[in-house]
């Protein structure tokens, strides 16, 4: 946890440097990453999770990531679980450029997902989850197969085609 407290430090205060890092920020970098987190936060204002789990969501999604796990041992389907964060550029560019691209949707039915909310890690299943999966970077996916072993995990923002091939793996 004081490895994702930090991270977020980090992302949330970019002007602090670090004691002998001299390296000088990617403007352009920093600026896709906010602009695509602006727009996100333009079109639609709810949270992630919340976006994520709607009924105009790109797929239909288990109350929780422990639910999936238990679902995916009862319909042998495998499981995706989306850690992300409201605050997370990468996130939320993630979510409205991949999630919700077309070419996903047939994923919905053959897959089980569930999203885990890293914007506050105070939740019991949140901790354990960063602990148990070590996720210390948003957007992290993980890819469970049908036994419920964790197949892949996928750091950092994910194009829908990275998405394709990593759910094609699973299936």
């Amino acid at each position: 946890m004081t490895r994702l407290l930090v991270l977020a430090a980090l992302l949330l205060l970019p002007s602090i440097a670090l004691a002998g890092d001299h390296t000088k920020p990617d403007p352009k970098a920093d600026q896709e990453i906010s602009d695509a987190h602006r727009g996100a936060l333009d079109e639609d204002d709810r949270s992630l999770v919340v976006r994520l789990k709607s009924p105009d969501g790109p797929f239909p999604f288990a109350t929780s990531p422990d639910a999936a796990l238990n679902m995916a041992k009862l319909t042998n389907q495998a499981v995706v679980v989306w850690a992300v964060a409201d605050w997370c550029g990468a996130c939320h560019a993630m979510v409205d450029k991949s999630a919700f691209d077309p070419s996903l949707k047939p994923y919905g039915i053959q897959m089980i997902h569930a999203a885990l909310d890293l914007s506050n890690v105070e939740s019991k299943e949140a901790q354990q989850w960063v602990r148990q999966y070590k996720l210390n970077s948003t957007p992290t996916l993980l890819v469970f197969d049908k036994k419920g072993n964790l197949h892949k995990k996928l750091i950092g923002y994910q194009s829908a085609s990275q998405l394709r091939a990593a759910f094609d793996e699973v299936r």
